[in-house]
Order: C-alpha cells, then structure tokens, then sequence
C-alpha cells in the first residue's frame, strides 16, 4: 500500500510518498513536487505508479475536501482523506517540541496520518451527481442572500442620510413596489408634485397588495422631512441608484437558484420524508437534504453512521474538556458553520410549527434558559428524528413523537 501526503497551495504542491507497509517511520519513497496544472497532475500519477499500480491502493492525505487536485485524484481512483489543517498541525507537533514547519515536512507528516491514525479519519464520500449539485446551489443561495442583506443594508444608510421619508413606506426595501418606488422618485423634491391620484395610480400599476394603506403611505411619503445637503442628495441618488441596479440584478439570480434547487429536491427520492418535517420549507429541505445525501441502503452505507456525527459536524453538540476534579462543557466553533445556520434557521422555525417544540421552547424559557442555548438543544432533539427518519425510510409523524414523548415521562410534553 502505498501513502500519500500532499501539502496543497494555490499554484503548487509538496508531495510525499511512504511505503504503507514499512516498519521504519522516517522511510519516505520520494519527495517532489508538482505545478497546479495538468502536467503537475499527469507529473504525480507517474510517480506513483513507479511504486504502485493499483490505484486502490493508493490513499492519499489532503488538508482540503475540495479542488481540482482532489477531483483528479478521485477520478484517478485513490482513496483521499480530507484531513482538517488543525489535525494536521499537532500531529507535525507530535514529532518535534520545537514545531519546525516546512512544506516538505507537512507532506511527510500527512502521509504518516494515514499510516499511524487512518482509523480516525473518513476517506472522501463523492455522493451521486443531483446530490453534489444540490449542496453547491444552495451553498451559493445562502452566500447570495447574505450578499444582498449586504446590499440592502447599505441601501437603508444612503437612504438615511438624505432621503429618510422613503425608508418606512413598504414592508421590505427590497420588495418589488418599493424598488419601483425608489426609481420613480429617486430624491426627496420628486414627492414635491406628487399628487394623491398619481400616487395611487403608481400603486395599482404595480400591483401593490394593500391598498387600504394607500392613503397612510401617501401621507407618510409627502409629510415634510429634515432636508439634506444638496451635495449629499446628488451623490446619495446616484449611489442609491447603482445599489438598487446591484439588487435587482442579485433578485433576479437568486429566483432563479431557487427554482432550480426546488426541481432537483423534488425529484430525489428522500424529499418527501424531509419536507414532512415541522418548520422545514423551500430553503431547509433541501439544505438538509444534501448535507445527509442518499439515504443508506443495504450495500452501500450512507454519508453518516449514526446521529452523532450530523451533530458534531453541525456544531450542535458541545465540547467537554475534563482533567482530574476540572470539568468544562463548551460550545462546539469547530464545525459546518453553513450547517449550523441550517439547523438554527430550523430550530427557531419549527417553534412556530411543531407543537412539542413549541412546548420545549416554553419550557425552557420558563426556566431561564438562554435563546441560542434553546435552539442549540432543540436542534440536537430535531438531528436525532431527523437521522433516525432519514436511515430507515419512515415518514416523520407529530403525534406519534408527541405520545413517545408522554410515553418517556418527559414533563414539558405532559400537557400536549
């Protein structure tokens, strides 16, 4: 069996080989290394198959997950463990107290990873097409809705400073009337002349939804206001102007992720045991949904062995850090922070939706408890159903986790 430590940078990598079965722990077979290009790629195939033929025996260790390279060396058939930087680092500090560090000598130490602690780590778990397509699209849509709360709370300054009557007009600065709104009558002297017929006619051509308010938002938007330097007011519009292009624009791509994420969670068979699901809806089904991957089988194990790895990995469950008479239990900040944002987003949702959630929720608040700590907990509880529904293929159903929970003697749900 033959090893392989890479030290992955951008423009090129530091690798080393070591023979799996040799007995001498400072044995390295060569060290070289290769370009971030085809020939660098085409490079390390070479010499490996010097020393190894069977590209399943091959397996390699890499401080990252993803990347060209990565893709390489699984089409290539190696086994590739994705080994985190800081497990890396200490065991490169198991070698030497001084903490020497070189690119050379990362490569060497990752190798051995696999050599001395392969049982610790997990090889590279490529899930099947719709599955990888589902986790970057909705990787891209959180990144694309936290770009445009960027935008939209940059919007909401230039607006403070010379046009503060528009702000509070609509319930969202982003909804479409409110754009349309701020296009039309882009500074503070368009609403000089605006009549309460051309302003309700505004309204209808663009379909706002609540006309009843039209007359308090007529007079909310024509009500004197401070005014602002003239200077400010130029330089404001023109910004204001380019923000809401920036907006329309991010709107337009977010729909349609949106609409794509929601075609290919519909077509993947475990869609429909997820959305049963309290509080889950169009942005966490399917978040969840590639995170878990295709539900286990019988000759092929799926992405997690049992609950408490989906909780590790979202951060849900905590650290305890114990020596002698000391015991701390701490929050758990190495983790998928996406994931995290997920079962949050989740957990405060299904408050509103679940009936035993709801009343957990009460309980603890009751009790003093802190939010975050509440959600944290919740999340744990929603992980363990959520497991448990996704590796056996039954739907989730409320009533029956509810009787469980009276069945337990669980106090919070005595009342349900």
């Amino acid at each position: 069996m033959l090893l392989v430590g890479i030290d992955w940078a951008d423009d090129h990598h530091d690798v080393c080989l070591v023979d799996g079965s040799s007995q001498d722990a400072s044995a390295c077979l060569a060290r070289f290394r290769i370009a971030q290009s085809t020939a660098g790629f085409a490079t390390l195939h070479e010499r490996v198959r010097e020393y190894e033929t069977s590209p399943e025996q091959v397996l390699v260790a890499i401080e990252t997950p993803h990347g060209l390279l990565v893709h390489d060396l699984v089409q290539h058939g190696y086994g590739v463990y994705p080994i985190n930087p800081k497990s890396a680092s200490r065991y490169r500090d198991r070698r030497s107290p001084a903490s020497p560090k070189d690119d050379a000598r990362d490569a060497f130490s990752l190798a051995h990873i696999l050599r001395t602690d392969r049982e610790h780590y997990a090889p590279l778990d490529i899930l099947p097409e719709q599955y990888r397509l589902l986790e970057e699209l909705c990787q891209d849509l959180r990144q694309m809705v936290d770009d445009r709360t960027q935008i939209i709370n940059r919007l909401t300054s230039c607006l403070k400073a010379y046009y503060p009557q528009a702000l509070n007009l609509f319930s969202r600065l982003d909804s479409q009337v409110s754009v349309a709104f701020l296009r039309a009558f882009p500074e503070p002297a368009k609403l000089t002349a605006l009549s309460r017929k051309r302003f309700l006619a505004f309204l209808q051509k663009h379909q706002y939804t609540h006309p009843e308010r039209a007359g308090q938002i007529y007079a909310q938007a024509t009500a004197p206001a401070p005014a602002a330097d003239p200077v400010i007011i130029r330089s404001g519009q023109m910004r204001m102007l380019a923000l809401l292009d920036q907006l329309t624009t991010l709107q337009a791509h977010i729909r349609a992720y949106e609409q794509q994420i929601h075609k290919i969670f519909q077509e993947l068979p475990e869609s429909d045991h997820i959305s049963n699901f309290p509080g889950v809806g169009e942005r966490i089904g399917p978040e969840l949904l590639a995170t878990l991957g295709p539900r286990p089988k019988s000759d092929a194990p799926g992405r997690f062995t049992s609950s408490e790895g989906l909780k590790r990995l979202s951060g849900a469950a905590p650290v305890t850090r114990q020596s002698g008479r000391y015991k701390q239990v701490k929050f758990r900040r190495a983790c998928d922070r996406q994931l995290r944002r997920t079962l949050y987003d989740w957990a405060k949702t299904a408050t509103r939706t679940s009936r035993w959630a709801h009343a957990y929720y009460e309980h603890c608040r009751e009790h003093g408890h802190r939010y975050n700590t509440i959600l944290r907990n919740l999340a744990l509880k929603l992980i363990a159903i959520l497991y448990r529904v996704w590796s056996t293929g039954k739907a989730y159903d409320e009533q029956f986790h509810i009787d469980n929970l009276k069945s337990r003697g669980v106090i919070w749900a005595a009342h349900l």
